[in-house]
Parts: C-alpha cells; structure tokens; sequence
C-alpha cells in the first residue's frame, strides 16, 4: 500500500496546503479518504488516473471534509470513471449525494447524451452509511470503520486499512450495504453495516513473500526502514479518543490530526478557542495516542496552524520515539526549493546550476527496494531525452555515500549523486517516503510529482512537461 497526503489544512485558506484529503493505494486502486477543498488538483499531481477510483471514504461531514467532492465525483466521471461512484460515509451521506446529482442536474445529461457520451453509470453515486466495523474488503484490502469522538459533530469514523496476505479468507462480516446503482434517495434500501469490531490480525513471521505490486510501493524512510505499509490508520478529526488507540494497534503508519493550543488561544475569542480545543487532539496528545497505539510511524496532518512543524515535532516526541512526520501536500506549480549540496565525491552541486534544463531531483536509497526498479527507467529516460538537456540529480537519503555509491554503480547511474545528511533537501521537498521523485521545468517550477517508481510510459508524461 501506498500513501499520499492530498490535503494537509483545515478551513483557514492557505495556498500551501488543500483541504483534508488522503490517497491510499492498492495496486492500481485508489482510494480517497475525505475530499476537501483542492482535491482533484492534488489527485492531478500524481501519476494515478482518476478512473482509478475505487471509493471515497468520508469520515464526518464537516465543511472542509467535503467541500471538494463534487469535483471529484463529476471530473473523475468525465475523466473515464465510468462506474458508479462508490460513497462511504455516516449519516447524512445519502443526503449529500442526492445533493450531488441535483447539483450537477444541468450537466450531467448533456455530457452523457449530448457531448462526450459518457457512460451514464459513471454519473450515478452508490452509498453506504457506515457503522463500526468492515466496510470494505476486497481480494488485496480489508477497510475497517471505527468511531472517534468529535462531539458535537457525529458520528464522526476513523478508518483502517489493512493489506491482505495472499489467500486470507474474506471476512464473514465484510458485506457493504449500499444504495442501488444510480440511486441515491433515503429510501431506506440500504442495510447497515455490520457493527463487528473485527480488525485484521499482526501479520505472522513466515508470511507469503511479497508480491510484484508490493516491490513498487514507496518505503518508509528513517526509524522505520524498509517497512511496507501493510496497515494504516487515519484518525478523521477527533479528540484524543481510546477506540482510535484500540482501532491502530500495532499499524504500520498512523495518520492523525493535529494543532496546537496557543494559535486557538491568538485567533479566536476564549468561549470558541474553548470548543475547538475540545474537539481536536493536541500535538503533545497525538504523541501520546501513537505511543499507545504502538504504532511504527507517525504522520501529522490537519495541522493547525500549518506554518510551526519544528514546534509540532517536539511536542509529539514527548511521548512517542518513533518516527515522527509532519504532513504536507505535494509541491505543483510552485518554484523548485533551491539546494546546494556535496556529490559523493566531494563536488558542490546546486539545482541552480541547471537553471534553463529540465532536472529530475530523486530521493532514493541504497536500502530501498523499489529504487532497484526506478533505476533503470531513469537511466533510460536520461539517455533518451539527452538532446534536451535532461538532467537527474540524486539526492541520497537516511543512508551512507558509500553504499549509495556501490548501489548507483551497479546501475550505472551517471547522473550526480547528492549527500543529504541533514535533510535539507528532504525536508524542503516534503520527504516522507523514498522514491520520491520532482520534475523541474527550464524556468524552475515543479510540474509534476511520483511516487514510487513510475511506470516508462507515465515517465515520458512527466519529462514531456518540463521539456
């Protein structure tokens, strides 16, 4: 599984951060958890199509937890999502989708019958109210609801993902009550989910190897290397609440909410800086939420305000000594941070150099499985667009130049290769997993982002951007 933080803001309006938004991704699925303000344009920065879509999951109905999905319900129609649009939510969500059809009412039936001729089922919305427990399941992932406390908002869910070994037997429970295609009224056809507490076990020692999909996901980076997401945890807005921490026992990544008291205590009166603080989870709070839990990695998001990480990070590591990110969504159409760093053999190499060339800048590791696969591509792509002056630089992460450079040379990589040992490349790009990789345009602005290793073809999609 993967992860990509869409939107990491709250309501406040803040060009560096789109609304509550997450991407979780199974192989070719994608799935959307919450659809705030800009999702579709985050979504557009990465290399997964929007026919992808498999199912968006809401986790409460708060103005900024949905403002972004009639976007994303009609665009992803257009753009080839030609299956209904599955829609997982608590109470509420049959009326938001019903709201959704008479809000496109004008030109759905136009693009359908008269224009593009899309499929009309691609213009329809399922529903399925959501209770605690399984909610999803299919061959390769279990989804999993549970109840957080975000009174007086509610029900408000949190959602677990968890990746299913080769074989595991579907769980009894895991039947998804849902709205007939292309209807969307409360007419009362929809059972409710099962209210099972069922989550997936720890995975045993001796498990099925990994499988070719698996290889291509992105690796966690520093306290947690070479851990593949195999469960994930996204808290929704909550205050600090005991059944999260029963939901993320033993996850892999726990995605959660968080700010900090003092902008509450600056920016509104005391009777609402009052409210908001019951309702949400403090920094120092969320470290103690993941220390419970027991959980590998921890990635902040919601963050309030979104401008104070170094002063997040320090209060989460009161209580949690794992590895601690503080979320932030994908750099597009935005200048190139500026880096100066130290080759592996000593040379000073700055991404100002290049001005005026098309430049790669890719976050690897000699630890990383699925850079063994970006490699070559990237080789290939170097070679290939040698006539435009394509140029990559490598900028090593959470590993030593030596190893760096054996594995580099085992792929016969030409391109630089840039010693990070502070993180300060890392930290001004967003790192939160390797590979990562920036395409640069000649003037200097980010035009697109990947994940993982990309396929060839979404690769030469990506360089032809910035040529």
């Amino acid at each position: 599984m993967q992860v990509i933080l869409l939107g990491t803001g709250y309501p406040r309006p803040d060009p560096e951060r789109a609304g509550p938004a997450t991407a979780v991704v199974v192989g070719e699925k994608l799935f959307v958890v919450d659809a705030g303000r800009g999702v579709v344009m985050r979504l557009a920065a990465t290399e997964f199509p929007l026919s992808a879509l498999r199912a968006v999951f809401l986790t409460h109905l708060h103005s900024d937890h949905i403002v972004g999905l009639p976007d994303l319900f009609n665009t992803s129609w257009i753009f080839k999502r030609y299956t209904p649009l599955e829609l997982y939510g608590p109470e509420g969500t049959r009326e938001l989708a019903a709201a959704l059809l008479d809000f496109f009412a004008v030109d759905i039936p136009v693009r359908r019958d008269l224009t593009e001729m899309h499929p009309g089922a691609g213009a329809t919305i399922n529903t399925h109210i959501v209770e605690e427990g399984v909610v999803y399941e299919d061959e390769d992932v279990r989804v999993t609801a549970f109840l957080v406390d975000h009174r007086p908002m509610g029900p408000a869910f949190g959602y677990r993902f968890d990746l299913l070994a080769p074989g595991e037997p579907l769980a009894p429970t895991a039947a998804v009550p849902s709205a007939p295609a292309g209807s969307v009224p409360g007419s009362g056809d929809e059972a409710p989910a099962s209210s099972s507490a069922l989550s997936a076990p720890p995975l045993a020692p001796g498990e099925p190897p990994m499988s070719q999909a698996e290889h291509a996901q992105p690796v966690i980076p520093s306290g947690a290397r070479n851990l593949l997401l195999r469960s994930i945890v996204i808290s929704g807005d909550t205050r600090p609440s005991q059944n999260l921490i029963k939901y993320a026992k033993g996850a892999d990544l726990l995605i959660h909410e968080a700010y900090l008291p003092e902008h509450f205590d600056k920016v509104d009166s005391p009777e609402v800086a009052a409210r908001l603080k019951a309702y949400h989870t403090s920094a120092e709070e969320v470290g103690q939420v993941a220390h419970e839990a027991g959980v590998k990695l921890l990635v902040l998001t919601h963050v309030v305000p979104g401008d104070s990480d170094e002063i997040f990070l320090e209060r989460a590591r009161k209580h949690f000594k794992g590895t601690i990110v503080v979320g932030r969504d994908p750099l597009l159409d935005a200048p190139a941070p500026q880096i100066s760093l130290a080759t592996v053999d000593g040379r000073q190499v700055a991404l100002s150099d290049f001005r005026g060339r098309p430049v790669i800048v890719n976050f690897w590791a000699s630890w990383c499985v699925p850079c063994r696969d970006e490699f070559p591509l990237l080789a290939a792509a170097r070679a290939r667009y040698a006539g435009d002056g394509l140029e990559i630089l490598g900028v090593i992460h959470d590993d030593s130049s030596q190893s760096a450079a054996a594995f580099a040379a085992t792929y016969t990589a030409q391109w630089p290769l840039l010693v990070d040992a502070d993180d300060v490349a890392w930290n001004a790009y967003h790192g939160a997993f390797v590979p990562l990789s920036y395409f640069i345009d000649r003037a200097g602005v980010v035009r697109a982002v990947s994940y993982g290793p990309p396929p060839s073809a979404s690769l030469d999609d990506y360089i032809a951007k910035i040529l």
